[in-house]
């Protein structure tokens, strides 16, 4: 990504390399006409200029005619430059939502926003058949009481995250742990509790809705599977699920 951005000829002698094959040679000076991998301020104008393809895609849509181009060309354009703006890390795109078709399109456009620039994506990779993630709980069976309340809270930030990063409609959400102590303590008033625990269960119910949680038998739990292991021939015609 780094070598696709020119560097402003005025620039260009910030970056200068002193070279000769030979002891007894002269030194050359080059100058690097490209952005360098490795220079501090190298990952934020890799970035910047990301987001000035953005706003500019955005401001050519503002000076375009209303006759110009369909509302449905208009969305994707305008999803495509909040996708360049909000779903990059570095040099990775991640998309999500509820129509596919969409998505592709806008997957599309994105890239060919970013060709005029001289950027390139490599072909894109999706998920074209739902997929039902569960996010498995630390479970061992020596674990004291306040590690599995951690492991609740640890399943409350990032069902979290997971809802802000997903562009997608979440019509229910339903959380899961197999200590019935955890759960007395997420439906407890905090000031009951001690520090330690009244800590997490407040940021518990801040994050989650305490009528939302669910318990799970161990032999029910499919967590279990990850945490204590299971033989292949077992894990094909286990049934343990929600």
């Amino acid at each position: 990504m780094f070598c696709c951005i020119h560097i402003n000829a005025d620039q260009q002698p910030l970056q200068c390399i002193l070279w000769r094959e030979e002891p007894h040679h002269e030194l050359q000076t080059f100058k690097l006409t490209t952005l360098s991998f490795g220079l501090k301020p190298a990952p934020h104008i890799a970035t910047r200029c990301l987001l000035h393809l953005a706003q500019e895609t955005r401001t050519a849509l503002q000076q375009l005619p209303d006759a110009a181009r369909s509302s449905a060309e208009l969305s994707v354009a305008a999803a495509a430059a909040a996708a360049i703006e909000e779903h990059f890390y570095a040099d990775d795109l991640l998309l999500s939502g509820d129509d596919e078709h969409r998505i592709a399109q806008v997957a599309l456009e994105v890239d060919r926003v970013l060709r005029t620039a001289n950027f390139h994506l490599p072909p894109h990779k999706h998920m074209g058949q739902p997929y039902m993630c569960l996010q498995p709980m630390h479970k061992a069976k020596l674990y004291l009481i306040s590690i599995e309340l951690s492991a609740a809270l640890l399943l409350a930030v990032n069902m979290k995250d997971m809802q802000s990063a997903l562009k997608v409609s979440i019509d229910d959400i339903q959380y899961w742990s197999d200590s019935t102590i955890t759960l007395a303590w997420i439906n407890t008033e905090p000031h009951k509790l001690n520090r330690f625990v009244a800590n997490r269960v407040t940021r518990i119910q801040a994050l989650t809705d305490q009528s939302k949680w669910r318990w799970v038998p161990s032999n029910e739990n499919p967590a279990d599977l990850l945490s204590r292991g299971v033989l292949p021939d077992k894990l094909v015609n286990c049934t343990s699920t929600f």
